[in-house]
Formats: structure tokens, sequence, C-alpha cells
């Protein structure tokens, strides 16, 4: 089966994307691997998947679905301000695993670990719930620095699934490429919302670095997804390489740069413009992208606030009007940018910051 990510997203809410089940105890002997591992590593001894050469992560499902994989026939398309990451309230695992140099990971195994009754005696599976003791021992707990995979080792028995520091990892991807929130799987597994709970505070917090999967952080705005879906343009895009930018005379933003990844928000200058991102964006040229990536706030003024504050064609703020990064109002004669999904803030008086004063219409 084939799913249309160009077309579907004119006609659904959200999309969850379940990411996770991406290894577990039917590959029998291991080696022991990630369930949800948010980035590819070169550590991995997964064997590409055909007819690509491709491994499973969370960023490689949600790059498809957004920018497409011309290597498994996926097109892309899907906005990201729909699109929600999932993450597990169970765990996989295999028991005979020996230690290696980190802790388990990548290392064979003899079998699956034993089940539990609550997630049906299954080998390999156990909900969060049966594995109290464990997977919230921080003696036990790991995380892989480059993958952002949580997984829990007690010398033997390996399971891998979702740890306070994944689901803030996971929330921080979510934060940085503007998707629209989290799915869990499934509420049962978690009865008294240890992890679900994290997992809330984590989507509806913020991002302080936005990390790719080299690890490198790159600086960020602010917090920058929609707490809930509506309707925006398309989210990331498939980079293009392109010179570094000019700021142009009279700009003082700092001058856009085709290598910086920025985050819905920020701002730069480019052939005298100031230009507002709208979501998560690296190589797309101010102006000249299909996507429509940037705001353009007009020529540079001297300040570093934006630019002229063209109120022509813009809708006065309304209160009651959900708005998404980059959409632009008029408020007291100003013209406002958002920075992110917002709805009742007023511009100019609103403790997040959330919208980007123009200047006078």
């Amino acid at each position: 089966m084939h799913i249309q990510t160009n077309k579907i997203g004119s006609i659904l809410d959200y999309a969850n994307v379940m990411t996770y089940d991406m290894h577990g105890a039917w590959e029998a002997t291991g080696p022991a691997n990630l369930q949800s591992p948010i980035f590819n590593s070169p550590n991995d001894p997964m064997a590409p998947v055909p007819p690509g050469n491709g491994k499973y992560t969370v960023d490689s499902a949600v790059k498809a679905w957004l920018n497409g994989d011309s290597s498994y026939g996926i097109p892309g398309g899907f906005p990201a301000n729909r699109l929600t990451v999932g993450y597990p309230l169970y765990y996989r695992g295999w028991s005979g695993v020996s230690a290696g140099a980190n802790h388990g990971l990548y290392q064979p195994a003899t079998g699956a670990a034993q089940g539990h009754p609550d997630s049906g005696s299954v080998p390999g599976v156990s909900f969060y719930k049966e594995l109290t003791g464990f997977v919230d021992n921080p003696s036990m707990t790991f995380q892989d620095p480059i993958t952002k995979g949580a997984y829990f080792y007690d010398g033997n028995t390996f399971w891998t699934g979702e740890s306070a520091a994944s689901i803030q990892a996971k929330a921080d991807y979510q934060h940085c490429n503007g998707l629209a929130g989290a799915m869990v799987y499934s509420l049962e597994a978690d009865p008294n919302n240890v992890l679900v709970n994290k997992i809330i505070n984590a989507t509806n917090g913020s991002a302080s670095t936005c990390t790719g999967g080299t690890g490198t952080p790159s600086p960020t705005g602010s917090r920058s997804p929609s707490r809930s879906p509506s309707p925006s343009p398309t989210g990331t895009r498939t980079p293009t390489p392109t010179p570094t930018g000019t700021g142009g005379g009279g700009c003082t933003l700092p001058a856009w740069n085709a290598s910086t990844a920025y985050v819905g928000g920020q701002q730069v200058s480019y052939v005298g413009h100031n230009w507002t991102a709208k979501w998560w964006t690296q190589g797309d040229i101010p102006g000249n992208n299909s996507q429509g990536v940037w705001t353009d706030n007009g020529p540079c003024g001297g300040g570093g606030g934006g630019g002229t504050g063209n109120c022509a064609g813009l809708f006065a703020w309304n209160s009651g009007t959900a708005y998404n990064g980059g959409q632009s109002v008029m408020y007291n004669g100003h013209k406002w940018t958002a920075k992110w999904w917002t709805q009742g803030d007023i511009p100019g008086n609103n403790s997040q910051n959330v919208w980007t004063d123009n200047g006078p219409c």
C-alpha cells in the first residue's frame, strides 16, 4: 500500500506517525537495538532497507512524510503542522545480552526478554507499569548520545522504550521541525500517567536547542510548534545548495546563510530586506523557494526589530483566530508576524513574546 503523502494533507486534520517498533525481539538474537531512535547512527548495525539505503529512525520517517524519499516512492508534501510523532508506553527487550562497550547496545542476545501478564505474556514485550524498578531505575537507564534513543540494562536483560531524556529529545525534535505534537500507544500501559505527563509537559514546553543527526546544536529562537494542527503551508523542505546570502546595505539583522539551520520566528536579512522564518529551514533562499518558508518583512530600515510594517492586504488581529508561525496581522497601527502557533495572545502584550513587531503601517 502506498500513501499519497502529497495529497492527503488537504483532507486530514492530522496524521499520527508510528515512530516506534523499529526493533524488537522478532530479531531473535539481536543485536539489541533501539525501539525509537530519533536520528541515524554510524554505529547502528542494521542492514539498510531495500530498495534504498535507509535505516529506521524517527527522523527518516518524518522527513519522508514532509520532503519525500524517492528511494521508496514516497512523494512527501505533507504539512508539518499536521504531523505527530509517536511515543510507545511499552518496551521491547532481549535477554542474554553482553555488556560490550555501551551497556548492551548493539550487542548479540540469546533470546527475547521475559514477557509479563498484563501485556499478554508475550516474550520481548512489557508495559511500563510491569517494569517498575527496572526502566525507572537511574542506574539501569541510558541514552545513546547520537540517536537520542533510550535503553535500560541490568547486565543481562536489555529493554528499549522511552525515558525522561528520550521524551524530551523527541519533543525537542517536534518543536524544531514545527510538527503538530505527540501521540501515544497506549494508555493502559501507564495507568498512573508517569510517562504520559512527561510527554504532555515536554510537548507543551519548548526546545532550548535544535539538534541534527550529527548531534551539533543550532540556536533556537523559542518554542516553535502549534499545540494543535490548523491549516497552513507545508512544513520543511529538501535543501538546495546555494551561496551564502547577504544582508544588503542598512540591515542590522544577521545575514541569511545557506548552511545555517533556522527555526520558526528567527529573523535574518537578505538582499536589503528583513525576513522571518515560518518553520525550520536550511538552504531555502528568502523570497526564492517553492515552500514560501520566509516572510518578507520589508526593506531594512536600520533597526533590528523588523521591516517597514506594510499592512496592505492584512487582516486585523482577532483574539478568536488561531495563527501559525509566519502569519502576519495588523494591530494598533503596526504589522505583526507570529513566531509560532498562537491564539488569544495580544501582539505586543503577552509574556511569551509570540509576535514580532514589524513596524508601523
